[in-house]
């Protein structure tokens, strides 16, 4: 892409495309997490950081320890967008998980059997309980959230 016209103005055009595109998504958040709005931010800035790296090592004559610092500046940016990602996606995972699986999200999440009795609600039958097969019922919601709903789950083999 452009490149008849050389290294710098693919960098420039490039800077330019991100700057705008850091502009757009400021201004529309087109996600509804804010957390996904935020990973993206920081996925611009961090490419912005790459580009910006680049000209300026490509237009000046640096010294070694500004070539450093230009490396460690870069990498510090690409590793604050790794662990925010990588963050936010076990995050999600785990609400994933929780609410459409939620005996495995108890294996998971490292329970122990007291924990699990204070979200968890076994519904025993009338007479005595059968012990190859419990109705669980779950309580699914967030602490920030009133909102909570009950899911049923067939498995008494987790619970052992």
């Amino acid at each position: 892409f452009l490149g008849f016209f050389g290294v710098v103005v693919q960098i420039l055009v490039a800077i330019i495309f991100i700057l705008m595109s850091l502009y757009i998504h400021m201004i529309n958040l087109p996600f509804q997490n804010p957390a996904m709005n935020s990973l993206e931010l920081k996925s611009l800035f961090s490419l912005l950081a790459t580009l910006w790296s680049a000209l300026v090592t490509h237009y000046g004559s640096l010294s070694r320890v500004s070539e450093i610092g230009l490396f460690i500046f870069i990498l510090i940016s690409h590793l604050v967008f790794f662990f925010s990602w990588s963050l936010e996606m076990g995050r999600e995972i785990m609400i994933y998980l929780k609410n459409d699986y939620p005996a495995l999200h108890a294996k998971l999440a490292g329970c122990c059997k007291s924990r699990k009795k204070s979200y968890l609600q076994v519904s025993q039958r009338q007479g005595k309980p059968d012990t190859s097969f419990t109705r669980v019922n779950v309580v699914i919601g967030t602490p920030q959230s009133s909102k909570r709903s009950a899911r049923s789950v067939n498995n008494s083999s987790w619970m052992e």
